[in-house]
């Protein structure tokens, strides 16, 4: 009589993350007026298609920088009309050459996979973030938390730190080695945004001023699913900057500038 063993079959592993693609571009403040809005200048090289939405946000870290330095940041937004907060978890790590080339980007996809952020893990969304000197490859947990108020807006320190603490993600946690402590996380300074839908050399994008600590910044967010197109419009978008002379030469991640002004 014939004898029959059912096998299990090898684990297969989840393959790299698929990420969609962001460029980012700082703004002289030459792109704005008194009154933070599109300047004369900026409309005399561009077309300004319509007016976007406004948001606040604050972000979270040590005194020391624990979490900026092992690759994490924390923020709590405020988009205007909203009911809730957002809360969004990202870790962070450099690509190589500041280049969107595809043998670059998959170096990164799979040196992140080695660090536990792979496809199967669906509570993290994966960008490469693309600005003017660096590109990072990005993964994001995004949650969100009940208001504090009626009238819904940034929370007090002693407020907001409770909510971030309640939702950190485990894989924050592991990669760490410890949990948020309400002891001795710190929340930055407010920064206030509002944005525009502009075109910019056949592009249409977002124009995005965020005023913080006294500093006003300027900056063009582009988002593409394909990776070529994203190459090709931070190609576009600088020279047509350059050439308006508005493009700082510089990357346009605000988040550490944010949080060297200090706390609240």
């Amino acid at each position: 009589m014939a004898s029959f063993f059912l096998c299990s079959s090898p684990a297969v592993a989840a393959p790299v993350a698929d990420p969609d693609y962001q460029v980012k571009l700082r703004l002289s403040e030459q792109a704005v007026d008194a009154n933070g809005e599109p300047s004369a200048h900026f409309h005399q090289n561009f077309e300004v298609l319509s007016e976007g939405g406004t948001e606040e946000s604050v972000y979270f870290d040590t005194a020391d920088g624990f979490y900026s330095e092992n690759g994490w940041s924390i923020r709590l937004r405020l988009k205007d009309g909203n009911s809730e907060y957002d809360l969004t978890y990202k870790y962070r790590q450099p690509l190589t050459y500041n280049s969107l080339s595809k043998e670059v980007v998959e170096d990164g996809l799979r040196d992140a996979k080695s660090k536990g952020f792979d496809s199967s893990d669906t509570n993290y969304e994966a960008q490469v973030n693309a600005s003017y000197v660096s590109s990072s490859l990005d993964f994001s947990n995004k949650k969100s938390a009940a208001c504090v108020s009626a009238q819904c807006e940034i929370p007090s320190v002693d407020q907001a730190v409770p909510i971030v603490i309640d939702a950190e993600p485990g894989k924050m946690r592991k990669t760490t080695g410890r949990e948020l402590s309400g002891s001795d996380l710190k929340m930055s300074q407010t920064v206030s945004q509002k944005s525009w839908r502009v075109e910019i050399g056949g592009i249409k994008t977002d124009l995005e001023v965020a005023t913080f600590g006294g500093t006003t910044w300027v900056e063009i967010s582009e988002e593409d699913t394909s990776r070529k197109d994203a190459s090709r419009k931070r190609d576009t978008l600088v020279k047509e900057l350059d050439r308006a002379g508005l493009l700082v030469k510089e990357d346009a991640f605000k988040t550490p500038v944010v949080l060297s002004l200090g706390w609240q």
